[in-house]
């Protein structure tokens, strides 16, 4: 398995809390079910510190960062400026064939999936439209700011404000086929906002 690969995959089970704050992620243990030395492994443990989702703890080993609210302030006002930009851009340069591809992937939004499912499927989307913004820069940034709100998703109880994204996201793509930019980031950005209202309103 290629870094690029297992990094998206440990990025994954970090933000969907397959893996828990503070557990400890064994190197032992990774490279025998990745097939990956412990070098490149390495290197992946600490571009994830980096992003602030796992925390490298010198002579005892690389664990799971914790969520906590307050510490993601900083973070959640950067992306709350960058989620209007990638809605303007997205609006005024997604090809039809992007369009058509988010269209389509809406279909995923089945009624019986649970929270998880559908936090996967957020995470896919967002990606789709960023992708369509056709800015590189802006792609990774808001990818690493996105993975660390997004798992703020495990500290409410009550996870069913998460049924209602398909509908914001039918409403964001009918706005980009308008070429609308100014409705497209109004979209996005209250899509973001009241994902962080909601976990904040149960703290």
């Amino acid at each position: 398995m290629n870094k690029n690969t297992l990094y998206s995959i440990l990025r994954e089970k970090i933000v969907l809390a397959d893996y828990k704050p503070g557990q400890i992620l064994k190197e032992k243990k990774l490279m025998e079910e990745f097939g990956i030395g412990r070098t490149p492994l390495r290197e992946l443990l600490i571009r994830l510190d980096a992003e602030g989702l796992v925390e490298i703890v010198p002579y005892s080993g690389a664990y799971v960062s914790s969520v906590e609210f307050h510490h993601l302030v900083d973070v959640m006002e950067v992306r709350r400026l960058l989620v209007r930009m990638a809605g303007r851009l997205a609006a005024e340069r997604a090809t039809k064939g992007e369009i058509e591809k988010m269209t389509n992937f809406l279909d995923n939004f089945k009624a019986d999936l649970d929270e998880k499912e559908v936090i996967k499927l957020d995470c896919k989307f967002h990606d789709l439209v960023n992708m369509a913004t056709h800015n590189q820069v802006l792609y990774e940034i808001l990818q690493a700011l996105r993975d660390r709100v997004l798992r703020l998703w495990i500290l409410p109880k009550d996870k069913s404000f998460v049924y209602g994204f398909k509908g914001d996201f039918q409403r964001l793509i009918a706005a980009i086929k308008k070429r609308d930019k100014e409705t497209a980031a109004s979209i996005l950005a209250a899509h973001s906002e009241s994902f962080i209202e909601r976990i904040k309103a149960q703290l």
